[in-house]
């Protein structure tokens, strides 16, 4: 072989491993990225407290997909598209954007919606979303969120109340009940329409259910916002 062809040869064969490591790196290797373990607790098979979140921070009470109930199950698809549960569970994880450039928060979240994709079913996923979610109003997880907001259990909510509450998570501020009562509305409005659209609400339950006015919240929660937001005391 001619030194010309050997040298290509080499190239070649540092370029082949290169992309074996990248590979490696980028869709096997999660020592760098956040526990599966312990974000596989945010999907229990029954009701638990959870208290080392880095991230969330606080004790939150984990409740399983059938603790939803019918109603919130059937709502939160058609507030929050399933497609994109993987996305805002990564974001909530990686909670160490700051030390990170904008280039590196970007490929860590990639490799984790990746993971997130292969890692868990759909309930699984429907059940991390939901008990991480910030709700508004310091309301941290669906069964504080439907506590606060409803005063009773997600899986007692009506199709309305179940409507409200998960529409709540694409602006939890902007669409907050007691401030802005109007876009709440429209946002709960939007999202009965929207299960009637993907065939789990009748077109008359819908109008029916747009009727009802919206509940509001039962006093402050006297806790910590998601992502290292500071303490609150009432307002």
């Amino acid at each position: 072989m001619s030194p010309g062809k050997k040298i290509a040869a080499t190239i070649v064969s540092i370029l082949f491993a290169l992309v074996l490591v990248i590979a490696y790196w980028a869709f096997l290797y999660d020592g760098d990225l956040p526990d599966f373990q312990h974000l596989a607790e945010f999907a229990p098979s029954a009701p638990m407290t959870i208290s080392n979140d880095e991230c969330l921070g606080e004790s939150l009470d984990l409740i399983p997909t059938d603790e939803m109930g019918d109603a919130f199950r059937k709502a939160f698809p058609a507030a929050e598209a399933p497609e994109t549960w993987t996305n805002q569970i990564a974001r909530s994880v990686l909670c160490d954007r700051a030390e990170r450039s904008l280039g590196a928060h970007v490929v860590a979240e990639w490799r984790m919606i990746w993971r997130l994709k292969r890692a868990f079913s759909h309930d699984q996923l429907l059940a991390i979303y939901a008990n991480r979610a910030y709700f508004g109003d310091r309301a941290l997880g669906v069964n504080e969120a439907s506590m606060h907001f409803m005063q009773k259990r997600p899986k007692d909510l009506t199709l309305d109340e179940a409507a409200l509450l998960a529409g709540l998570l694409r602006a939890p501020e902007a669409y907050f009940p007691s401030t802005h009562p109007d876009r709440a509305l429209a946002r709960r409005n939007a999202v009965l329409r929207e299960m009637v659209r993907q065939g789990s609400l009748s077109a008359a339950e819908a109008a029916e259910l747009e009727t009802r006015p919206i509940p509001k919240p039962a006093g402050k929660l006297q806790r910590r916002l998601p992502f290292g937001g500071g303490d609150f005391g009432n307002l």
